[in-house]
Protein backbone atom coordinates (compact mmCIF):
# COMPACT_ATOMS: atom_id res chain seq x y z
CA UNK A 1 0.00 0.00 0.00
CA UNK A 2 2.75 2.55 0.78
CA UNK A 3 4.70 1.57 -2.39
CA UNK A 4 1.79 2.15 -3.99
CA UNK A 5 1.22 5.58 -2.81
CA UNK A 6 5.23 6.59 -3.05
CA UNK A 7 4.39 5.77 -6.89
CA UNK A 8 1.42 7.99 -7.34
CA UNK A 9 3.28 10.93 -5.95
CA UNK A 10 6.25 10.27 -7.81
CA UNK A 11 3.67 10.29 -10.92
CA UNK A 12 2.03 13.46 -9.97
CA UNK A 13 5.54 15.09 -8.83
CA UNK A 14 6.73 13.74 -13.01
CA UNK A 15 2.95 15.34 -14.11
CA UNK A 16 3.94 18.87 -12.12
CA UNK A 17 7.34 19.48 -13.42
CA UNK A 18 6.18 18.69 -17.08
CA UNK A 19 3.17 21.38 -16.53
CA UNK A 20 5.57 23.47 -15.33
CA UNK A 21 7.89 23.35 -17.64
CA UNK A 22 4.81 23.94 -20.37
CA UNK A 23 3.58 26.51 -18.94
CA UNK A 24 7.02 28.22 -18.96
CA UNK A 25 7.34 28.27 -23.15
CA UNK A 26 3.26 28.58 -23.74
CA UNK A 27 2.63 31.40 -21.12
CA UNK A 28 6.14 33.51 -21.52
CA UNK A 29 5.43 35.12 -24.97
CA UNK A 30 3.24 35.00 -28.12
CA UNK A 31 3.19 35.37 -31.25
CA UNK A 32 0.81 34.83 -34.49
CA UNK A 33 2.10 31.35 -35.87
CA UNK A 34 -0.31 31.08 -39.03
CA UNK A 35 2.12 30.84 -42.13
CA UNK A 36 3.34 33.78 -43.99
CA UNK A 37 2.80 32.19 -47.85
CA UNK A 38 3.82 34.97 -50.50
CA UNK A 39 2.90 33.44 -53.96
CA UNK A 40 4.72 35.10 -57.47
CA UNK A 41 7.10 36.78 -55.99
CA UNK A 42 8.89 39.20 -58.40
CA UNK A 43 13.18 39.06 -58.14
CA UNK A 44 14.42 42.41 -56.70
CA UNK A 45 10.43 42.99 -54.91
CA UNK A 46 10.29 43.73 -51.50
CA UNK A 47 7.24 42.21 -49.54
CA UNK A 48 5.84 43.67 -46.24
CA UNK A 49 3.52 41.36 -43.27
CA UNK A 50 3.37 42.05 -40.21
CA UNK A 51 4.38 40.07 -36.94
CA UNK A 52 2.57 40.55 -33.97
CA UNK A 53 4.24 39.18 -30.37
CA UNK A 54 2.68 39.25 -27.01
CA UNK A 55 3.63 39.72 -23.50
CA UNK A 56 2.45 37.40 -21.28
CA UNK A 57 5.14 37.64 -18.48
CA UNK A 58 4.37 39.40 -15.45
CA UNK A 59 8.05 40.83 -15.67
CA UNK A 60 9.23 42.99 -18.58
CA UNK A 61 11.18 40.69 -20.91
CA UNK A 62 13.37 41.54 -23.86
CA UNK A 63 13.17 39.97 -27.56
CA UNK A 64 15.08 39.35 -29.98
CA UNK A 65 13.60 39.05 -33.66
CA UNK A 66 15.39 36.86 -36.11
CA UNK A 67 15.07 35.49 -39.39
CA UNK A 68 16.71 31.62 -40.30
CA UNK A 69 16.58 28.99 -43.14
CA UNK A 70 16.57 29.74 -47.04
CA UNK A 71 14.79 33.74 -46.46
CA UNK A 72 17.09 33.95 -43.51
CA UNK A 73 18.78 36.92 -45.15
CA UNK A 74 15.82 38.15 -46.94
CA UNK A 75 14.15 39.37 -43.88
CA UNK A 76 14.71 42.90 -41.59
CA UNK A 77 12.13 43.77 -38.88
CA UNK A 78 11.27 47.51 -38.74
CA UNK A 79 9.08 49.57 -36.74
CA UNK A 80 5.48 48.89 -37.40
CA UNK A 81 5.05 50.84 -40.84
CA UNK A 82 7.90 53.06 -40.53
CA UNK A 83 11.34 51.44 -42.90
CA UNK A 84 13.35 54.20 -41.70
CA UNK A 85 13.42 52.63 -37.85
CA UNK A 86 14.81 49.04 -37.97
CA UNK A 87 14.62 46.70 -35.31
CA UNK A 88 16.48 43.55 -34.06
CA UNK A 89 15.23 43.62 -30.89
CA UNK A 90 12.38 45.08 -27.87
CA UNK A 91 11.50 45.40 -24.36
CA UNK A 92 8.65 44.77 -23.44
CA UNK A 93 5.97 45.26 -20.68
CA UNK A 94 4.26 42.68 -18.99
CA UNK A 95 0.65 42.32 -20.86
CA UNK A 96 2.14 44.44 -23.77
CA UNK A 97 1.49 43.44 -27.22
CA UNK A 98 3.89 44.54 -29.91
CA UNK A 99 3.52 45.17 -33.59
CA UNK A 100 6.28 44.77 -36.25
CA UNK A 101 6.64 45.12 -39.72
CA UNK A 102 8.76 42.68 -41.72
CA UNK A 103 10.18 43.01 -44.92
CA UNK A 104 11.07 40.41 -47.19
CA UNK A 105 13.64 41.68 -49.90
CA UNK A 106 13.84 39.11 -52.80
CA UNK A 107 17.49 39.45 -54.33
CA UNK A 108 17.97 40.24 -57.93
CA UNK A 109 19.20 36.79 -58.95
CA UNK A 110 17.25 34.65 -56.90
CA UNK A 111 16.44 31.76 -59.24
CA UNK A 112 12.92 30.52 -59.98
CA UNK A 113 11.41 28.29 -57.00
CA UNK A 114 10.49 28.06 -53.47
CA UNK A 115 11.96 29.10 -50.44
CA UNK A 116 11.31 28.25 -47.37
CA UNK A 117 12.52 29.41 -43.40
CA UNK A 118 10.94 31.08 -40.25
CA UNK A 119 11.04 34.36 -38.33
CA UNK A 120 11.69 34.16 -35.05
CA UNK A 121 10.58 35.69 -31.53
CA UNK A 122 12.92 34.68 -28.97
CA UNK A 123 13.09 35.67 -25.54
CA UNK A 124 15.91 36.56 -23.73
CA UNK A 125 16.61 35.34 -19.56
CA UNK A 126 16.78 38.50 -18.01
CA UNK A 127 19.22 37.27 -14.97
CA UNK A 128 21.95 34.30 -14.17
CA UNK A 129 19.51 33.28 -11.57
CA UNK A 130 16.55 32.44 -13.64
CA UNK A 131 19.43 31.04 -16.64
CA UNK A 132 19.92 28.42 -13.80
CA UNK A 133 16.17 28.32 -12.67
CA UNK A 134 15.00 26.73 -16.18
CA UNK A 135 16.59 26.20 -19.10
CA UNK A 136 13.37 26.15 -20.59
CA UNK A 137 13.89 30.28 -20.08
CA UNK A 138 16.57 30.64 -22.29
CA UNK A 139 15.57 28.75 -25.03
CA UNK A 140 11.61 30.32 -25.25
CA UNK A 141 11.65 30.98 -28.80
CA UNK A 142 8.75 30.63 -31.27
CA UNK A 143 8.87 30.25 -34.77
CA UNK A 144 6.39 31.20 -37.45
CA UNK A 145 6.71 29.58 -41.10
CA UNK A 146 7.72 31.09 -43.87
CA UNK A 147 7.26 30.52 -47.41
CA UNK A 148 7.93 32.82 -50.65
CA UNK A 149 7.38 31.39 -54.28
CA UNK A 150 9.59 33.04 -56.59
CA UNK A 151 8.87 33.76 -60.24
CA UNK A 152 8.21 35.73 -63.34
CA UNK A 153 4.32 37.21 -63.19
CA UNK A 154 3.52 40.43 -62.21
CA UNK A 155 0.48 40.88 -60.54
CA UNK A 156 -1.04 44.50 -60.22
CA UNK A 157 -3.53 43.91 -57.43
CA UNK A 158 -5.11 46.24 -54.55
CA UNK A 159 -8.03 47.19 -52.97
CA UNK A 160 -9.16 51.36 -51.65
CA UNK A 161 -11.03 52.57 -48.90
CA UNK A 162 -12.62 55.79 -49.59
CA UNK A 163 -13.53 57.66 -46.50
CA UNK A 164 -15.37 61.20 -46.94
CA UNK A 165 -14.56 63.45 -44.09
CA UNK A 166 -18.79 63.65 -44.15
CA UNK A 167 -21.46 63.09 -46.64
CA UNK A 168 -23.56 66.05 -46.30
CA UNK A 169 -21.24 69.41 -46.46
CA UNK A 170 -22.18 73.04 -45.79
CA UNK A 171 -22.12 75.52 -48.48
CA UNK A 172 -18.47 76.32 -49.35
CA UNK A 173 -16.93 73.75 -47.25
CA UNK A 174 -14.16 71.86 -48.81
CA UNK A 175 -14.74 68.27 -49.63
CA UNK A 176 -12.12 66.25 -48.08
CA UNK A 177 -11.02 62.23 -48.54
CA UNK A 178 -9.11 60.09 -47.02
CA UNK A 179 -7.14 57.17 -49.43
CA UNK A 180 -6.17 54.07 -47.81
CA UNK A 181 -4.12 51.87 -50.21
CA UNK A 182 -4.10 47.88 -49.66
CA UNK A 183 -1.81 46.22 -52.18
CA UNK A 184 -2.60 42.65 -52.44
CA UNK A 185 -0.20 42.12 -55.49
CA UNK A 186 3.16 41.07 -56.34
CA UNK A 187 5.02 44.36 -56.81
CA UNK A 188 5.15 47.61 -55.41
CA UNK A 189 2.43 50.29 -56.53
CA UNK A 190 2.14 54.24 -56.70
CA UNK A 191 -1.97 54.31 -58.04
CA UNK A 192 -2.99 57.94 -59.35
CA UNK A 193 -7.04 58.49 -58.99
CA UNK A 194 -8.88 60.74 -61.46
CA UNK A 195 -12.25 62.45 -59.36
CA UNK A 196 -14.88 63.27 -61.17
CA UNK A 197 -17.72 64.98 -59.42
CA UNK A 198 -21.41 64.91 -61.51
CA UNK A 199 -24.37 66.90 -60.81
CA UNK A 200 -27.60 65.28 -62.41
CA UNK A 201 -25.58 63.67 -64.83
CA UNK A 202 -23.58 66.63 -65.59
CA UNK A 203 -19.83 66.75 -64.93
CA UNK A 204 -18.85 70.00 -62.42
CA UNK A 205 -15.42 68.52 -61.60
CA UNK A 206 -12.64 66.62 -63.24
CA UNK A 207 -8.94 66.24 -61.57
CA UNK A 208 -6.05 64.12 -61.42
CA UNK A 209 -4.18 63.40 -58.21
CA UNK A 210 -0.88 61.58 -58.82
CA UNK A 211 0.53 59.75 -56.14
CA UNK A 212 2.79 61.98 -54.17
CA UNK A 213 6.04 61.72 -55.23
CA UNK A 214 7.62 62.03 -52.07
CA UNK A 215 5.80 59.23 -50.35
CA UNK A 216 6.84 55.79 -50.79
CA UNK A 217 5.52 53.20 -52.49
CA UNK A 218 2.90 50.82 -51.45
CA UNK A 219 5.13 47.61 -50.83
CA UNK A 220 3.14 44.41 -52.16
CA UNK A 221 1.36 42.89 -48.53
CA UNK A 222 1.33 46.62 -47.38
CA UNK A 223 -1.68 48.86 -46.23
CA UNK A 224 -1.07 52.78 -46.53
CA UNK A 225 -2.79 55.71 -46.43
CA UNK A 226 -1.90 58.91 -48.66
CA UNK A 227 -2.25 62.81 -47.36
CA UNK A 228 -5.94 64.17 -47.81
CA UNK A 229 -7.24 64.77 -50.91
CA UNK A 230 -9.06 68.34 -50.71
CA UNK A 231 -11.41 69.46 -53.47
CA UNK A 232 -12.81 73.42 -53.05
CA UNK A 233 -16.84 73.41 -53.23
CA UNK A 234 -17.38 76.86 -53.11
CA UNK A 235 -18.62 76.95 -56.79
CA UNK A 236 -21.04 73.99 -56.43
CA UNK A 237 -24.54 74.73 -55.89
CA UNK A 238 -26.83 73.19 -53.53
CA UNK A 239 -28.04 69.89 -54.00
CA UNK A 240 -27.11 66.19 -54.17
CA UNK A 241 -23.47 65.20 -55.84
CA UNK A 242 -21.96 62.08 -57.06
CA UNK A 243 -18.17 61.21 -57.30
CA UNK A 244 -17.04 58.63 -59.05
CA UNK A 245 -13.26 57.95 -58.12
CA UNK A 246 -11.04 55.80 -61.18
CA UNK A 247 -7.37 54.37 -59.88
CA UNK A 248 -5.04 53.62 -62.64
CA UNK A 249 -1.35 52.68 -62.78
CA UNK A 250 0.26 53.36 -66.25
CA UNK A 251 -2.33 54.83 -67.23
CA UNK A 252 -4.18 51.48 -66.59
CA UNK A 253 -7.56 51.21 -64.78
CA UNK A 254 -7.60 48.86 -61.80
CA UNK A 255 -10.23 49.90 -59.37
CA UNK A 256 -12.80 52.18 -59.83
CA UNK A 257 -15.65 53.44 -57.09
CA UNK A 258 -17.83 56.28 -56.46
CA UNK A 259 -19.97 57.73 -53.37
CA UNK A 260 -22.55 60.14 -52.95
CA UNK A 261 -23.10 63.19 -51.05
CA UNK A 262 -24.57 66.56 -50.72
CA UNK A 263 -23.89 70.30 -50.12
CA UNK A 264 -26.05 72.80 -48.11
CA UNK A 265 -28.50 70.28 -46.81
CA UNK A 266 -27.77 70.62 -43.28
CA UNK A 267 -29.94 72.54 -40.69
CA UNK A 268 -27.77 72.66 -37.87
CA UNK A 269 -24.43 71.13 -38.45
CA UNK A 270 -23.52 70.23 -34.65
CA UNK A 271 -26.92 68.93 -33.69
CA UNK A 272 -28.04 67.49 -36.82
CA UNK A 273 -24.38 65.93 -38.60
CA UNK A 274 -25.08 62.47 -37.10
CA UNK A 275 -28.21 61.94 -38.24
CA UNK A 276 -27.51 63.33 -41.73
CA UNK A 277 -24.98 61.06 -41.77
CA UNK A 278 -27.27 58.21 -41.21
CA UNK A 279 -29.95 59.18 -43.17
CA UNK A 280 -27.56 59.54 -45.95
CA UNK A 281 -26.18 56.18 -45.88
CA UNK A 282 -29.47 54.15 -45.77
CA UNK A 283 -30.21 56.00 -48.84
CA UNK A 284 -27.01 54.82 -50.32
CA UNK A 285 -25.78 58.14 -50.61
CA UNK A 286 -29.34 59.70 -51.55
CA UNK A 287 -30.75 61.97 -48.65
CA UNK A 288 -33.99 62.24 -50.12
CA UNK A 289 -34.08 57.63 -50.17
CA UNK A 290 -32.80 58.20 -47.33
CA UNK A 291 -36.10 59.89 -45.88
CA UNK A 292 -38.08 57.94 -47.43
CA UNK A 293 -36.33 54.60 -45.70
CA UNK A 294 -36.36 56.55 -42.15
CA UNK A 295 -39.93 57.46 -42.77
CA UNK A 296 -41.44 53.62 -43.95
CA UNK A 297 -39.57 52.09 -40.73
CA UNK A 298 -41.51 54.40 -38.32
CA UNK A 299 -44.76 53.91 -39.90
CA UNK A 300 -44.23 50.30 -39.66
CA UNK A 301 -42.75 51.23 -35.93
CA UNK A 302 -45.63 52.88 -35.07
CA UNK A 303 -48.88 50.58 -36.52
CA UNK A 304 -47.01 47.56 -34.45
CA UNK A 305 -46.86 49.42 -31.00
CA UNK A 306 -50.48 50.43 -32.09
CA UNK A 307 -51.62 46.73 -32.56
CA UNK A 308 -49.76 46.06 -29.67
CA UNK A 309 -51.04 48.12 -27.19
CA UNK A 310 -55.01 47.62 -28.54
CA UNK A 311 -54.03 44.04 -28.00
CA UNK A 312 -53.29 44.26 -24.35
CA UNK A 313 -56.59 45.93 -23.68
Amino acid sequence: MIMKKIFLLAISLVFSVLLAGQALTVFAIGQTTDPIVIKNALRGNEYQRTMIIINTEKTDSQINFVASGEIGKWAEFYKLNDFQSPVSEATMRPGEALSVSVLFKVPSDTPNGEYEGFISAIKKANSVEEIKESSATVSQKIDRKVTIEVNDNEIILFKVSIIPKTYDLEEGEMLNIRLIYDNRGNTSISPQVQIKIKKDGQTVHNSIYPYPENLPLVKPGGIYEIPVIEIPTSKFERGEYLAELNFSIDEEKIVEKNFSFSIGNIVNKDNNNALSNFILRIGGGNTSLGLFFASGFLLLLSVFLIARMRKRV
